[in-house]
């Protein structure tokens, strides 16, 4: 009896431009923009800065309903040439308390692991400023992990520090933790005495014709709510750039104006992964504004003259308290946002370099220093300071256990069965500034696959048939001798 060969997916393949934008004109439609659907939260390392060893602590954002139909396709937005397409996908099924745990420490890990990767790659002599969003990277890398299968989806999730969970159970833990935090946060700055203002956006760019494997397209909208951007690499590089700078430049008030530096997109690009975030919130207690500026000594021995901030006179009415812990090892201080669920970890070691105290840091660590912190009136002071870092980070995250993904070989195949892909580039621009009123914050993370050439075959080539034989000059093409070969033992 002849089995039934199982169904193979059909790659998706848009419906024609044209067609999708007239059905869009007929229904009214308004554009819109996904964002991540929030619910009731925890905290979770968003970034990390080497500079004094500070933590900032950030959250998700909120959705917006749509009126379509579930599993319809339509064209959610459009800039320039570029136009998203997108259905309404239930969220996945929410993670266990176990899954939603497992996740949250492994996004501490990896944060940690990453910070550690960084400091130990800088400046030797310890004068490199560190700026990295783990939360940033770890959701652009989520997002690529569903497309991967094989050794190389066990080496993003090794990256992650997820590898002991399913598909399945990732998807639904990456979920909830952005759910968790999106109830902490606001998408909007009408309540920042209140809550802290976060916006969090994903996209997914694709060349034109490039087919896509449905369930991929479906699994992003689901548990990353995001579309699928048309762009075409291959003769529009420029608009396609613009597209996915001017939508990163949105998605972070204008703070992140270029997502990918010059030459990283080429036209073998075929799918650009994005993920962008942009925080702002205020202290509960506000510094008093910045001091004439003071001294900040450097591992190299010098100093640098610094404005700083400080807070109120602790026998003021307004006088700061602060959860602090100080041992012969480090300071640390917790100084909390509006809303008190989301604060900054200031952590300056003292019994060793940064370098060498972030090398050593923990989970562990960090929840004990953490805990060991209590409140208290505080006189307190720290520089000001506004940075901006661009990482390519291949190397880092190849390092890190995913070398496989950058590699000819690489198994893409829930994104393409048939096209080999591997990704090309990866790279994060952040901004941080911290004032005597709050901070803020922005970030966005790129991950630009690209098509690769067919690998060549390995088969053994045994030349068992008759056959041509030709002695001819290489320069000129003359044909000196020729023989077809019918037997060559006659």
């Amino acid at each position: 009896m002849r089995s039934t060969p199982e169904p193979t997916e059909r790659p998706y393949e848009p419906t024609p431009t044209e067609e999708l934008l007239a059905r869009a004109k007929r229904r009214s439609m308004t554009s819109h923009r996904h964002r991540l659907v929030g619910a009731r939260g925890s905290l979770t390392l968003v970034l990390a800065l080497v500079v004094g060893g500070v933590l900032i602590l950030a959250g998700s954002a909120g959705s917006q309903p749509s009126s379509h139909p579930p599993g319809k396709i339509f064209v959610a937005d459009r800039i320039g040439s570029a136009y998203e397409l997108t259905a309404n996908e239930a969220p996945p099924s929410p993670a266990t308390p176990k899954v939603a745990k497992a996740v949250e420490d492994a996004e501490v890990g990896f944060s940690l692991d990453l910070l550690n990767n960084l400091a130990m790659s800088s400046d030797s002599n310890g004068s490199t400023n560190e700026l990295i969003s783990p939360s940033s990277l770890a959701t652009a890398l989520a997002m690529l992990e569903l497309g991967a299968a094989g050794s190389t989806e066990q080496g993003i999730a090794a990256a992650l520090r997820t590898a002991g969970l399913s598909a399945g159970e990732q998807a639904a833990g990456w979920y909830s933790l952005a759910a968790l935090l999106a109830a902490e946060t606001s998408t909007s700055a009408a309540n920042l005495k209140r809550v802290p203002e976060l916006d969090v956006a994903n996209s997914l760019w694709v060349q034109q014709d490039f087919a896509v494997l449905p369930s991929f397209v479906r699994a992003l909208s689901s548990e990353f709510r995001t579309g699928v951007w048309q762009v075409n690499f291959q003769t529009d590089l420029t608009g396609a750039t613009d597209a996915i700078n001017q939508w990163t430049s949105e998605h972070t008030k204008g703070l992140i104006k270029q997502l990918f530096s010059p030459g990283a997109l080429t036209p073998t690009t075929v799918l650009v992964l994005a993920d962008a975030v942009f925080f702002h919130a205020d202290w509960v207690y506000p510094f008093e504004n910045a001091t004439p500026d003071r001294p900040f000594y450097l591992a190299t021995g010098g100093s640098e003259s610094v404005p700083f901030m400080r807070s109120e006179p602790v026998d003021s009415a307004k006088a700061q308290r602060a959860r602090v812990s100080t041992t012969d090892k480090y300071v640390a201080v917790e100084l909390p946002y509006a809303g008190k669920k989301l604060s900054a970890l200031v952590v300056m070691p003292s019994g060793s370099s940064l370098p060498q105290f972030v090398s050593s840091l923990t989970p562990a660590l960090l929840d004990q220093i953490v805990s060991g912190t209590s409140s208290e009136p505080v006189d307190f002071s720290m520089p000001t300071f506004t940075l901006r870092s661009d990482n390519q980070l291949n190397q880092t995250l190849s390092s890190m256990g995913m070398s496989q993904a950058f590699e000819t070989g690489a198994d893409f195949s829930k994104i393409n069965a048939t096209v080999p892909l591997q990704v090309g580039t990866v790279e994060q621009h952040a901004y941080l500034q911290v004032t005597p009123k709050g901070t803020t914050a922005a970030a966005a993370t790129g991950i630009g696959v690209i098509a690769t050439a067919t690998p060549v075959s390995t088969e053994p080539i045994v030349i068992d048939h008759p056959f041509l034989f030709l002695l001819r000059d290489n320069v000129t093409g003359a044909i000196l001798f020729e023989s077809m070969v019918e037997n060559p033992a006659s």
